[in-house]
């Protein structure tokens, strides 16, 4: 599940796959599994092109479909738009 923690986390390590599995090699899956690392990399992507309407409608409306689909709250969203525009922007 995604949740605010595992955004943190992400952000910590700036989306560098590499230093969390150097850090945490051996408890990755009890932190983190991959599937959901790669899922918030896809998000914070996603929340970038929305946030500053580089994409069409269409677009943004399944992306914010996904933000329901994983059941994120209205404080992690807004944490992720600010990640979003620090890493990516």
């Amino acid at each position: 599940m995604i949740d605010l923690k595992k955004i943190k986390l992400f952000y910590k390590y700036r989306g560098l796959y590499d230093g969390f599995f150097q850090d945490y090699e051996g408890e990755i899956d009890q932190i983190m599994t991959d599937e959901e690392w790669y899922i918030i990399d896809e998000l914070v992507s996603e929340m970038y092109l929305v946030s500053n309407n580089l994409t069409n409608k269409s677009f943004a409306e399944k992306f914010f479909l996904k933000l329901e689909k994983y059941n994120l709250d209205k404080k992690t969203i807004n944490y992720l738009e600010k990640i979003s525009n620090s890493l990516t922007g």
